[in-house]
């Protein structure tokens, strides 16, 4: 299949520290290339790919304080792809609605990944729209499009390689928070949570406003430490490491790519029993759910209990890259097979 990747533009593919949306679009465009596909990537200019590059938009808008209206770039990205429409036989669109808008206008038909918790928007344009197919990560997600035509969900998944459970030997006694410095994430309840368990928490993510006012006058060097944005190596010893890694998300999420990152290192998972999270945590497997902070200590203290090795095979046979890549690479089949004459050949 000829295959249009098209990224979002807040960092390049993949990103060099935290973005989940382009590890996932990496993790897809990478594996879709390696079976053979004619994949061409839009992102931005400095991407990593084996695809075919190309940037509408060069740089970030984030690198650019003149350019204050973020959408309109995104938008623009999204234009150029479609306009290229009789170069595919499917655009795979990442950037929010933006391809929505535009589907219609174009013969060649599209799936639109969704990386957000949608609401009534885009419920507004799935229903008004003809030429597409909508992709979820989780039940949760694509929770108010019952009824509408064209959903598929799929799981994300990730390259599990450089995941590995570390020895009992080498294991420390730290609770593990992964993610944004924002109030949906859970972090002050983290830290809350390390005060009643008495374990230090170990906090990597990167810095930003909240941080600096919010979370910054409570890290002493002791029982709440800050360690920074990881990536690559450092994150992956920082999981295996950790005692549980806590995750006390506040309001629904779609997914939650640091909880696999987690059960790939085999690390047990605390977490609130919010959103999508028991889609991707198994109780008493590969971490515990729990509906309160006070229930999460308890927790905390049974997470030895769980075999590590016994994780990472769930995260492997669940989430591993090639079992995402398979189902989209077969919603892909199904879209662009039904839209061929019944007596044209396959092109693979």
């Amino acid at each position: 299949m000829r295959i249009a990747e098209i990224a979002t533009l807040l960092r390049p593919v993949p990103p060099d520290g935290e973005g989940s949306v382009e590890s996932v679009v990496s993790t897809i465009t990478e594996g879709l290339v390696a079976r053979g596909h004619d994949v061409t990537l839009f992102a931005l200019r400095g991407s990593r790919t084996a695809a075919e590059l190309r940037s509408p938009v060069e740089a970030s808008y984030t690198a650019d304080p003149e350019k204050w209206d973020w959408q309109l770039y995104e938008a623009w990205q999204v234009r150029e792809a479609f306009r290229s429409w009789r170069e595919f036989d499917i655009l795979h669109c990442h950037s929010y609605h933006h391809g929505l808008l535009v589907c219609d206008y174009v013969q060649t038909p599209s799936l639109h990944t969704i990386h957000i918790d949608p609401g009534p928007d885009y419920v507004f344009l799935a229903r008004r729209t003809r030429n597409r197919h909508l992709l979820f990560c989780s039940r949760y997600q694509a929770r108010a499009f019952e009824g509408v035509d064209g959903v598929h969900i799929v799981p994300h998944g990730m390259d599990m390689s450089a995941y590995e459970p570390a020895p009992a030997g080498a294991r420390g006694n730290y609770l593990a928070f992964l993610g944004r410095f924002i109030e949906e994430k859970g972090p002050l309840e983290a830290i809350a949570l390390a005060r009643r368990t008495g374990l230090p928490l170990k906090l990597a993510a990167p810095a930003n406003a909240y941080y600096h006012e919010k979370i910054e006058p409570l890290v002493d060097g002791r029982l709440i430490e800050y360690v920074g944005e990881l990536g690559g190596r450092r994150k992956a010893e920082f999981l295996a490491r950790a005692r549980a890694l806590v995750y006390p998300v506040q309001r629904g999420e779609p997914f939650g790519l640091v909880l696999i990152e987690a059960m790939a290192s085999g690390l047990p998972v605390v977490a609130l029993n919010r959103g999508a999270v028991p889609e991707v945590v198994t109780h008493g497997v590969t971490g515990w759910l729990c509906e309160t902070v006070e229930e999460m200590a308890d927790a905390v203290a049974r997470a030895d209990a769980l075999d590590r090795r016994a994780i990472r095979r769930e995260a492997v046979e669940r989430f591993a890259a090639d079992r995402m890549i398979d189902r989209i690479e077969g919603v892909m089949r199904e879209i662009v097979e039904a839209r061929r004459p019944a007596s044209a050949g396959a092109r693979s």
